[in-house]
């Protein structure tokens, strides 16, 4: 119940105090710059130098945000293929566009269709790994290789989260405990219908978001609505950062 982002506000001017600080500079990104926002609204008076990098909209709620997530990412990710065509000669993926789409969501669909061996991995942490293109043109060069790995060896070994094999569950809980808590979220009979219509035209992420996000259709604590920012709160000049090509936060 105590887990929102003006709780993690709270949290954070808790901090300020402890260190017994009139001011702090703050940099976050992505859900932090939700946080900076909700922060430099509630404590304006106790933040000097701010940077907001890669910045979330905070007029739309978790889920819409994460419907809008699903084509921006689509948008992306073409243009990262466009990339991986036009360095043919260093991944050696052929030139065209739209057959190495169609390869990677053929393996994507062949590894979903068979029984992952032990904790080896699958479909989803192919996905995973694809979807960092998304983020920002500083994974190409990585993401680049890892695609040439599976498609052209069917070398799977880079697709493994960590040496122990195991994701990080404290990461997804802490997730889940914001997202969940805060804005509006459907019945899972929604989520799934949503992700049926648009899953054809934004094959990559659709389900793989419906189902990362899939207990908030069953959180045992109520969300209450985000918490509004206001930018005439805080009249000191801050920074603002966007990729243009930043799938998991549109620039629009």
């Amino acid at each position: 119940e105590h887990m929102t982002t003006l709780d993690n506000a709270r949290d954070l001017d808790s901090i300020r105090r402890a260190l017994g600080v009139e001011k702090v500079s703050y940099w976050g990104t992505s859900y932090g710059t939700y946080l900076g926002q909700v922060f430099m609204t509630q404590y304006p008076q106790h933040v000097d130098k701010v940077i907001l990098d890669s910045v979330s909209d905070p007029s739309k709620g978790w889920y819409q945000a994460n419907l809008n997530q699903n084509v921006s990412i689509t948008k992306s990710f073409r243009i990262f293929i466009e990339w991986v065509a036009k360095h043919d000669a260093a991944l050696k993926l052929g030139s065209d566009p739209d057959a190495i789409l169609t390869k990677t969501f053929a393996k994507i669909d062949d590894l979903a269709a068979k029984q992952p061996t032990g904790c080896g991995p699958g479909s989803a942490e192919l996905v995973n790994a694809l979807v960092k293109a998304a983020y920002g043109v500083t994974y190409w060069p990585m993401t680049g290789q890892t695609l040439q790995q599976v498609l052209t060896a069917n070398d799977l070994k880079a697709l493994d989260e960590g040496s122990d094999g195991k994701p990080s569950d404290n990461n997804y809980a802490g997730y889940l405990g914001v997202q969940c808590s805060e804005s509006t979220w459907p019945d899972i009979q929604t989520m799934v219908a949503d992700a049926r219509r648009m899953a054809p035209d934004n094959k990559l992420m659709t389900w793989s978001n419906t189902w990362f996000n899939g207990p908030c259709a069953t959180w045992p604590v109520k969300p209450v609505p985000l918490t509004p920012v206001d930018a005439a709160a805080f009249t000191a000049p801050f920074l603002m950062v966007h990729e243009t090509f930043d799938g998991a936060t549109p620039l629009s």
